[in-house]
């Protein structure tokens, strides 16, 4: 989830985004109008990317990745 204002933006990875999420960003006397985009497509990249990088990491870590350079390539592409 994403709130984005003239004075700063929050960025929100979560499970779920109930009322009770938002409402721990957003003040109750909030007086603006919000919209969402519901960017699901987005979310899920994201999810994808960093597991893939945690992934990539991880083999790292453990011993040298024959292909590390072409990999973090690929994430970064």
């Amino acid at each position: 989830m994403v709130f984005d204002t003239d004075e700063g933006t929050v960025f929100q990875i979560r499970p779920q985004h109930r009322n009770e999420e938002v409402r721990e960003v957003i003040p109750a006397d909030y007086g603006g109008v919000m919209v969402t985009d519901r960017a699901r497509q987005f979310g899920t990249k994201l999810k994808e990317l960093l597991r893939g990088s945690i992934q990539l990491w991880r083999e790292k870590k453990h011993g040298d990745v024959a292909d590390y350079g072409e990999r973090v390539d690929q994430i970064e592409g």
